[in-house]
């Protein structure tokens, strides 16, 4: 589509939607890769779906990779990092799109976004971009939807054994079993431990011992 010949009206609105319907066919490979490492009914896996935000499922698919063992190391680090920078995105660009008031800028070249921030300090500041910038950030999320899409393939390729989620239950579990300080109350250090062990006994020791009647 070519842009630069719209109303500027009609351009921002317009650029508007295509970076919304990219987002969405992302998300929606994202939701079919889900359905790929679960091999779950259509019906069932949208269930499941309406009730998880995004970050929700991006940390399950970034989940799914790091109990297969199907997956290297190496590619489980790497899709890591690039499913927290999808995260990131999200929070940052998305969320702006989606719920920011916006309108035209000035310049009438772009989309102006009134963006506030409220949390513990006040700052509004306006954020335009023009249409190349919206092809830029377009071209990303089709990145990250091919990221999903490879993904959601190996998943297809080769299913999530049923072992695998055991597995790594069992090494967590090893985990805490060889960790020293298990089973205290969380946040109390050693030696506040000992200290309080010294307390209790020394009470208990100078309590008057009373024979049973």
């Amino acid at each position: 589509m070519d842009f630069n010949n719209l109303d500027p009206h009609v351009r921002c609105f317009a650029l508007v939607g295509q970076f919304l319907h990219a987002w969405s066919k992302m998300e929606g490979s994202l939701h079919t890769a889900i359905g790929s490492a679960l091999t779950i009914e259509p019906t069932k896996l949208h269930i499941i779906i309406a009730n998880l935000g995004f970050r929700d499922k991006v940390n399950i698919i970034n989940t799914f990779v790091g109990v297969n063992p199907h997956f290297c190391n190496e590619d489980k680090k790497a899709y890591k990092k690039k499913f927290r920078a999808l995260a990131d995105y999200s929070r940052r660009s998305r969320n702006m799109i989606a719920h920011v008031p916006f309108q035209v800028d000035a310049e009438k070249t772009g989309v102006q976004f009134d963006k506030v921030q409220a949390s513990g300090t006040f700052n509004a500041a306006s954020e335009i971009w023009d249409i190349t910038r919206f092809q830029t950030e377009i071209a990303k999320v089709n990145e990250f939807r091919a990221l999903i899409e490879q993904v959601g393939n190996r998943f297809a390729a080769q299913p999530l054994p049923e072992q695998a989620y055991t597995t790594a239950a069992a090494q967590r579990a090893n985990y805490y079993d060889n960790w020293p300080w298990w089973g205290q109350q969380r946040g109390m250090a050693p030696v506040l431990m000992e200290l309080l062990s010294r307390q209790s006994a020394s009470a208990s020791n100078d309590m008057p011992v009373r024979a049973f009647e």
